[in-house]
């Protein structure tokens, strides 16, 4: 069994002197060497590379006002109708496919958005779903959509037919957790999580990287520091609480690299396949700290969000019950594109339409920022494009968006 990794202090022992980090960049045009990034290795040889933050250098790619492709109806033809998409991606060819849960269905459409098949649908049968929760792009553009309820992974083609199922292996008491991604050896990397304490005492989630293949035990990578959670007793049991502002686990990976960390700071931990620490990658960010402004907006914009009466009254208890921490986390999201580099999404409060990443090169130097557009929560980037999700606030149906992104050169 392999010895679990759990994060080290802060205090490092620097074995080398703190000097410039001069690499060079993969791509010569986000290369800027105005920016301040030092180097540092501790006592278990774990490279920290911390950046200054500074706009100065630091490109600005842009994302197109328009999007290139859209699919989704409020009403009309059930094909173009989504709610709960559990996961999408888009195909070497340009063909989308998505996961709709609502409906337990894959939907797969042309790369100008025109349905072409549709495969699933509810049920326990062979291809059926009971509790759809996401979709994978594997190699030669095959699909893999997880079955979650029914323990299931189920196999496709580009043309929508089910070419293999298999049933999912079981970690400990947990439902089995959706895959974050696999790794190039072929084995699936998880999250799962245990926790500190016992309700209705708070409790704070840890994290749980496990790697498994179909003809292999399950392997306990590294720990991840999680988040607090809150509990109310009402009666004879307990419920929990939301815990605004707080931190939590985001994982993301490559084919043979592991991000990890809670937000806690502007800090990312780098990983390799087999969970043995390679790199911190830090950002010299002040954190933000949480005034009585951005409590109010945080709980006015939840507000509009509860559709009764009960509903609201629990959201007032939750703010006078939880405690409020004094900073806002660094970040909510992590994400890889299509060329190993890392998407770190800057926290954003409730009722904050956009969302702003910084993007690191595979080196660890921030690169770009880029702002998406309001409401956009993406879940693809490629070379020249970005796929998510846009919500209609005011109707609350979900639409499939694709977005051209121009990865210009730095600024300055």
């Amino acid at each position: 069994m392999k010895t679990v990794l759990r994060w080290p202090m802060k205090r490092t022992h620097t074995l080398q002197a703190v000097a410039m980090l001069a690499i060079a960049s993969a791509c010569a045009r986000d290369r800027s060497d105005t920016r301040a990034v030092t180097m540092e290795v501790d006592s278990a040889g774990i490279r920290i590379i911390t950046s200054a933050e500074t706009e100065v250098g630091l490109a600005r790619w842009s994302v197109n006002d328009s999007p290139t492709v859209t699919i989704g109806l409020a009403d009309g033809d059930p094909a173009y109708q989504f709610f709960r998409i559990g996961g999408l991606t888009r195909l070497d060819s340009g063909q989308i496919v998505v996961a709709n849960g609502g409906t337990n269905e894959v939907r797969f459409y042309s790369s100008d958005g025109l349905h072409q098949a549709t495969a699933g649908g509810p049920g326990e049968g062979l291809g059926e779903y009971n509790g759809m929760r996401g979709l994978w792009r594997l190699e030669g553009d095959s699909i893999l959509v997880e079955d979650a309820l029914n323990g299931r992974m189920h196999l496709y083609v580009a043309d929508g037919r089910l070419v293999r199922s298999w049933p999912l292996m079981e970690l400990r008491q947990y439902v089995t957790p959706p895959p974050v991604g696999r790794f190039d050896d072929g084995r699936w990397l998880v999250q799962t999580s245990r926790s500190i304490g016992e309700p209705p005492d708070p409790i704070v989630f840890i994290g749980l990287l496990v790697a498994y293949s179909l003809d292999s035990a399950a392997d306990t990578l590294a720990e991840v520091p999680g988040g607090p959670a809150y509990w109310e007793q009402v009666e004879n049991y307990v419920r929990r609480l939301p815990a605004p502002f707080a931190t939590s686990i985001h994982v993301a990976m490559s084919s043979d690299r592991v991000f990890a960390g809670n937000g806690a700071s502007f800090e990312v931990r780098v990983l390799d396949s087999h969970g043995q620490t390679q790199a911190l990658w830090r950002l010299d960010s002040p954190p933000r700290s949480v005034t009585a402004a951005d409590i109010a907006a945080d709980k006015a914009a939840l507000l509009d969000l509860m559709r009764t009466d009960d509903q609201r009254r629990q959201l007032e208890r939750t703010y006078n019950l939880v405690p409020m921490p004094e900073v806002m986390p660094a970040y909510s999201k992590l994400l890889v594109d299509r060329t190993g580099w890392l998407w770190v999404e800057e926290y954003y409060a409730a009722g904050d339409p956009h969302r702003e990443y910084i993007v690191f090169s595979a080196d660890g130097r921030p690169a770009a920022r880029v702002l998406l557009p309001p409401e956009f929560d993406v879940r693809q980037v490629g070379d020249d494009f970005i796929l998510g999700i846009w919500l209609d606030e005011a109707t609350g149906v979900e639409y499939v968006r694709q977005y051209g992104l121009e990865r210009s050169s730095a600024a300055g």
